[in-house]
């Protein structure tokens, strides 16, 4: 096998191991929000894969995985927005974190971008900013969990990655 398709491979498991994870986190650590929606820390899987991967591969893994979770934990009718919220989610992680090396701050912006669209998509499915509104509490807490998470996971593995990888 030549070096450049031992690396499309090395992505194509990578991204699919993304996914899954994202579904499978999202789908066993939720918390029923009491609304329609739950909080869970699928949030920080993707913050991790945006340190490993490109931010085209984080937007796949943050979108599809979440998607995925929503669908089969009974949420369909959020997927579409969830879709777009995660995989733009992990867009920017990756990307500010490629651009700045800076974990935190990157997830940071992240996890604000998908407080302000679940707002939107919360406003919507609810057909009431209020109630969009009353869904920003969980989210912050969803975000700022992942955050963290992420943030104290970040070195470990990023030398796991540079070690096994060689990112």
């Amino acid at each position: 096998m030549n070096m450049s398709t031992q690396k499309e491979t090395h992505r194509i498991v990578l991204v699919a191991l993304g996914i899954a994870l994202v579904a499978i986190t999202t789908l066993l650590i939720r918390i029923p929000n009491g609304l329609q929606g739950y909080v869970n820390v699928g949030d920080a899987v993707i913050f991790i894969f945006a340190v490993l991967v490109d931010p085209v591969d984080a937007l796949l893994i943050g979108g599809i995985g979440s998607a995925i979770a929503d669908i089969a934990g009974g949420y369909a009718y959020y997927a579409i927005f969830t879709l777009i919220i995660k995989g733009i989610e992990g867009y920017v992680a990756s990307r500010l974190y490629k651009q700045w090396n800076r974990g935190w701050l990157a997830f940071l912006i992240a996890a604000i971008w998908m407080i302000g669209g679940y707002l939107i998509a919360d406003s919507i499915v609810n057909q009431s900013f209020w109630l969009g509104l009353a869904s920003v509490t969980g989210n912050l807490v969803q975000g700022g969990a992942s955050v963290i998470i992420a943030t104290a996971l970040e070195p470990a593995i990023k030398k796991a990655a540079i070690r096994r990888f060689s990112f």
